[in-house]
């Protein structure tokens, strides 16, 4: 374990200081830099999955089961909750015109880049498997997010949602408290209906992006009662998130959504008073999308050498391979500007 932490944890804290007086704690640069670390941890998350399954030893001290196990769906959090923030800055700045554009600037460029991984994902099945393993009906859900073919689907489909989301309430109302409302009620409708149709992991933090909102919608008064009451806030956003993580009853996993908004406010308190960032994390999270949607392929192709034998007797070799692999694909799709536009 040391043997991986140790760089990732020197990475997060090179560069790290107080945060200045007048610093925009929200800027780009900063929340890439925070988005940076947290598609680091959702790497190392999926990595554990065929390192584990393949009988490796690598994470075998415990200490990262329990970290994982404890932050769990929390990894995804500021993912949704930065989205939501900057969705609505863009709207409030940009105005009607953005709005307007939002079907086809956000959802469907969105909706195709993912839809061109799919296809990567379809190619290597059918090459490790044949047609078979793949399957038109499959496909054709895949495309949508609704199924897979061994890449992650959820964010995906939960974010094009909350993206939709925020259109519609731009569409509807110009007032802030109108668009925020509107938000918040389809975000719960989503809750109630994915809750009957897919595992609690396709909702149970989509409620960090209507937060991101709100921080946005109020920054005055949140940033008025956050810098004159630090403390208090901080004391109670830890101890709310505590209660909530630890809370027995859980009805459509509305406990696990107001959770992950505590998560996603301590955070932002943290940033307040730490600034965490440097060249690499933010171009980590500025490529979050080739980096989260690709990571699975250099993952599961090397995960079936030898039958698992070359990641049980390899697990180093596997590692730093996945991880260079996810890289050069992030970094060529940077270079490329892999964004479909719609004329």
């Amino acid at each position: 374990m040391l043997l991986i932490c140790l760089p990732l944890l020197a990475l997060c804290l090179y560069g790290i200081r107080l945060t200045r007086s007048g610093e925009d704690v929200l800027a780009r640069s900063r929340t890439n830099a925070i988005n940076g670390i947290f598609i680091i941890l959702v790497f190392a998350h999926h990595l554990y999955v065929y390192v584990d399954a393949a009988g490796a030893s690598v994470w075998g001290d415990g200490a990262y089961d329990w970290f994982n196990t404890f932050l769990d769906q929390l990894i995804v959090v500021p993912f949704l909750f930065f989205s939501g923030y900057g969705v609505s800055e863009s709207i409030a700045k940009k105005g009607r015109g953005y709005v307007k554009q939002m079907p086809r600037r956000r959802l469907l460029t969105v909706l195709l880049n993912f839809d061109v991984a799919v296809l990567c994902y379809a190619i290597m099945r059918i090459v490790m498997g044949g047609w078979g393993a793949v399957g038109l009906k499959k496909f054709a859900l895949s495309l949508l997010a609704w199924d897979s073919l061994g890449n992650d689907i959820w964010y995906i489909f939960c974010i094009l949602f909350c993206y939709l989301f925020s259109y519609i309430a731009a569409m509807l109302f110009k007032s802030k408290r109108g668009q925020w409302l509107t938000i918040l009620a389809l975000s719960l409708v989503y809750v109630f209906v994915l809750s009957r149709v897919k595992q609690s992991w396709w909702y149970d933090t989509v409620f960090a992006y209507p937060a991101g909102c709100a921080m946005s919608f109020y920054k005055e008064r949140l940033w008025a009662l956050f810098r004159t009451k630090y403390a208090l806030c901080l004391v109670v956003g830890i101890v709310a998130f505590l209660a909530f993580y630890y809370s027995p009853r859980d009805v459509l996993k509305l406990v696990a959504n107001a959770k992950a908004v505590m998560f996603a406010f301590v955070v932002v308190l943290l940033m307040m008073k730490i600034f965490v960032g440097n060249s690499v994390l933010e171009w980590l999270g500025r490529n979050l999308f080739p980096i989260y949607i690709y990571q699975r392929l250099p993952m599961i192709v090397l995960s079936k050498v030898g039958g698992e034998a070359f990641v049980r007797d390899h697990e180093i070799l596997y590692i730093v391979l996945c991880l260079i692999i996810t890289l050069l694909i992030a970094y060529v799709y940077d270079r490329l500007r892999l964004s479909i536009r719609l004329k």
